[in-house]
């Protein structure tokens, strides 16, 4: 069988790595040694050259490496949807019913989890409204009751709790403020001598000669008079720019794990929307990577959805696809 195409979201791959104990070599009074299992699930959508869902699908279907080590499939979990409102699993037998996994009851795995998190360090107050808008919207018509949603803004969970209220989920969105602060670090990128966050991480952290020759002879253009000191000025500028997007995205990352902390005390399945204008993940990888792992021990997926416009599409930047309710 071909290998199909590997889109966004819609199909959910159950993947699970055995730890087999090493055998040992049975004493007089032989101690027990037991083997665990750590599953991990990842989604995905397949779909063929036109566009069309593809769900024919076997194990031999999927290659799956993490940093470049082939990874065993052990489980693959089809989910298509029965009616609008309610999603049905479908294994490989065809069998309209979900499997259990590790004890979950039924009504736990068919519960729905969203947390809406506002990266508003990172989101002007256009690109919040916009994400706003689009929570609103999640909530209004995608939110099911026995579904269980909320709402991260400022680093910390709206009225410090899930709920499956969503009159309250709505109100917390309607009462929601950007952070100014953003604005104005938009008015510092944009003032004399210009440069984005990304360019001064690349003059300071990389040591990008390009992109500083570059900033400086914009700066020369911009303003003859002051040319003399472009250098000294955009280098400056750079290394304020520069450990201010570090400090942001490393907050940022950091209100991801702790989330994902949280959020691995809940059985079932979660999904996490990152709403972001987008930040610098070059000097934080680690963290990154970080909040990957901790994200799939807690069966939750991260999505982003681009704050400068919605007509840009959904991008996933933490390993996530476009965030569709399934």
């Amino acid at each position: 069988m071909t290998r199909k195409t590997i889109g966004t979201i819609a199909a959910a791959m159950a993947l699970a790595a055995a730890v087999r104990a090493a055998p040992q070599t049975p004493p007089q009074a032989p101690p027990a040694f037991r083997g665990s299992t750590d599953l991990v699930e990842v989604d995905v959508v397949v779909q063929d050259r036109n566009g069309a869902f593809v769900s024919d699908l076997a194990l031999e279907d999927f290659d799956v490496q993490e940093e470049g080590r082939p990874q065993q499939i052990q489980q693959l979990y089809l989910h298509v949807t029965d009616t609008p409102n309610r999603p049905v699993g479908r294994t490989l037998s065809g069998q309209a019913n979900r499997p259990s996994m590790g004890g979950e009851s039924s009504s736990q795995t068919d519960r729905r989890l969203f947390v809406v998190v506002f990266d508003d360090a990172h989101m002007t107050p256009s690109g919040f409204k916009r994400t706003q808008d689009a929570a609103t919207t999640l909530f209004s018509r995608q939110f099911h009751d026995g579904d269980v949603g909320g709402i991260v803004m400022s680093g910390r969970m709206v009225n410090n709790r899930l709920t499956s209220d969503r009159e309250e989920l709505l109100k917390a969105l309607r009462n929601a403020k950007p952070n100014m602060k953003s604005n104005a670090r938009l008015f510092e990128e944009r003032a004399w001598p210009r440069m984005s966050e990304i360019e001064a991480v690349r003059i300071v952290f990389n040591s990008d000669s390009t992109v500083l020759d570059e900033a400086v002879r914009r700066a020369c253009a911009d303003d003859r008079d002051q040319c003399r000191v472009a250098t000294e000025e955009v280098q400056s500028k750079a290394q304020r720019l520069a450990n201010a997007g570090r400090a942001e995205s490393a907050q940022t990352l950091q209100i991801l794990k702790t989330l994902m902390d949280g959020l691995a005390k809940i059985e079932g399945r979660k999904t996490v929307l990152l709403m972001s204008e987008g930040f610098v993940a070059e000097e934080a990888w680690p963290q990154v990577q970080d909040a990957v792992s901790l994200a799939a021990r807690a069966n939750a997926r991260i999505y982003t959805l681009d704050a400068r416009g919605l007509d840009r599409g959904m991008s996933d930047r933490l390993g996530g696809a476009n965030p569709g309710v399934d």
